[in-house]
């Protein structure tokens, strides 16, 4: 139903007898699109890791899991990570699959601290010194020191990953979800070709990501929804929101990824965001995804890769940034209490560990400060370009003003 209008195909399986079936009918050829294998390794994906003592687990000093939500996250500095992780998950697998894209999903929004044995033993021996294990008035640098430490790790894990792929296939692209957009605002290395992030449906947020990629100099991709309640949910969006949403991306050079599974699915599964079963519409949906997808194709030769004339640039400082992360990442949400997850659901606050996350200050993906700048800007019709530290200063020669 959406022939010509697919450029990618993203398969959640590494069934070889799968593959080969959609290759061997050609439909890649017949439709014109790529096959993309979702590979999600050292994030959340349980089931890959096994019960082998080699799998470490992100952990606080008090030995408690390190997750989003109650989920357990590899270490990336198990050695296990490069024994065997990497080599199976993304060169192995790359090779049996031969995908033209790997994207890799559960990675920056999982980068939390850890105090397990193999960080803090790399800790120790790069800073000859233990440790912290909490933000206190006196040891800011040392806490400062300690998160840069596994945002260095996470980075270094993306490295490898690449690696690992073009030791297969260097053509195959390798993207990870997130990683260098607003959550990390610093230039990607030369071996990130593209951008790419899943928004659900906060229009607002949307837009900031899309303003946020357009304002880059590499291709972007954004993935919000179809339904109105929760990913693979029952309640689709009205075609006006679906349309919106495409609008906020490709006006500003990007590419829509439609974030849904086309099936007629139950959510009969046991997350706490799935709230008792209702039998998902996959018409309604697959009709959205239709509408959506000839929309945005005719729109494409003018949308595509187009670049926006700013007034103002719009700084989103990777030192302010950070420090909000630095800030955060040890305080406490409030004993017993409940606290909203970046996932929009909600969760008992555990003092002290919910806001673990390296990348996101006080659990959320952007600081409020830089939401109300980009709102103002907004409103009062003023045109704006994002720019970061690493290109301020070439930035503001076109820019009038700089918020």
């Amino acid at each position: 139903c959406i022939r010509d209008s697919l450029d990618a195909v993203q398969f959640h399986t590494h069934r070889t007898d799968l593959w080969n079936a959609v290759r061997g009918g050609e439909f890649p050829e017949k439709m014109g699109f790529k096959m993309v294998a979702t590979i999600n390794a050292a994030g959340t994906w349980r089931d890959s890791y096994g019960k082998a003592s080699a799998y470490v687990y992100r952990v606080h000093p008090d030995r408690s899991f390190a997750g989003r939500w109650d989920r357990k996250h590899l270490c990336f500095n198990a050695p296990v990570v490069r024994t065997r992780i990497i080599p199976e998950n993304y060169q192995k697998l790359p090779a049996r699959l031969k995908p033209d894209q790997v994207w890799i999903d559960e990675n920056i929004i999982t980068v939390n601290l850890c105090w397990c044995e193999h960080c803090k033993r790399l800790y120790r021996g790069q800073y000859e010194s233990e440790p912290p294990t909490e933000l206190t008035q006196d040891n800011h640098g040392e806490w400062t020191r300690w998160v840069t430490f596994h945002r260095a790790s996470f980075e270094r894990w993306m490295e490898d990953v690449r690696k690992a792929v073009d030791a297969t296939d260097p053509q195959i692209l390798v993207t990870f979800n997130h990683a260098w957009f607003v959550e990390q605002p610093e230039t990607p290395p030369p071996y990130i070709k593209n951008l790419s992030a899943d928004i659900h449906k906060d229009p607002l947020e949307l837009g900031i990501y899309a303003r946020y990629g357009g304002s880059s100099a590499i291709p972007f991709d954004l993935m919000p929804g179809l339904g109105d309640d929760i990913w693979a949910g029952v309640h689709p969006k009205s075609l006006d929101r679906v349309l919106n949403d495409i609008a906020l991306i490709i006006a500003h050079g990007g590419r829509w990824n439609i974030g849904e599974f086309p099936t007629n699915y139950k959510n009969v599964r046991g997350e706490p965001k799935y709230r008792g079963n209702g039998r998902r519409p996959a018409d309604v949906y697959l009709d959205r995804a239709r509408q959506g997808a000839e929309f945005s194709r005719k729109r494409q030769p003018f949308c595509q890769h187009s670049r926006p004339v700013p007034y103002v640039a719009l700084l989103h400082s990777a030192s302010t940034h950070y420090d909000h992360v630095i800030w955060n990442v040890n305080g406490e949400g409030g004993s017993g209490g409940f606290g909203k997850t970046s996932d929009g659901t909600f969760r008992q606050n555990q003092p002290g560990k919910i806001n673990s996350r390296v990348y996101w200050p006080n659990n959320n993906p952007i600081d409020e400060s830089l939401v109300g700048a980009y709102q103002a800007l907004l409103e009062n019709h003023v045109h704006f370009n994002f720019t970061i530290e690493d290109r301020l200063a070439d930035d503001l020669k076109d820019a009038a003003l700089l918020v």
